[in-house]
């Protein structure tokens, strides 16, 4: 995963799509996006419970438009729901200002052992 910068000093996680990403039809593999989407909200999940283990339980994933060569791909991130135990998040895929992929997610926050 690459990682794209921001202002603020916070990052946005991304990829920069290369040929072994893409699939017969030549647009980047949904499971290359749904890592991405994981992987994001993951780490969204850690900063918010100030790094307390978590795993995701729930993924789903929508696909909204094609992803080429050469293009990159930024997770947009946002928390919906923080309980004790659950995080709900929704992220949101783009290259640039076009949306490629939508995904909602449920994390549970792990004990410490």
């Amino acid at each position: 995963m690459n990682w794209s910068g921001r202002s603020g000093g916070s990052v946005t996680p991304g990829v920069v799509v290369e040929a072994r990403h893409l699939n017969f039809a030549d647009i980047v593999h949904g499971g290359l996006l749904a890592t991405l989407a994981d992987q994001a909200m993951g780490m969204t999940a850690l900063r918010a419970t100030g790094n307390k283990p978590h795993a995701t339980i729930e993924l789903n994933m929508q696909f909204v438009g094609a992803v080429r060569l050469g293009e990159f791909v930024e997770a947009h991130c946002e928390i919906v729901r923080i309980t004790r135990a659950i995080i709900f998040m929704q992220c949101k895929l783009v290259v640039g200002t076009r949306a490629v992929a939508n995904a909602t997610g449920i994390w549970k926050i792990r004990g410490e052992g």
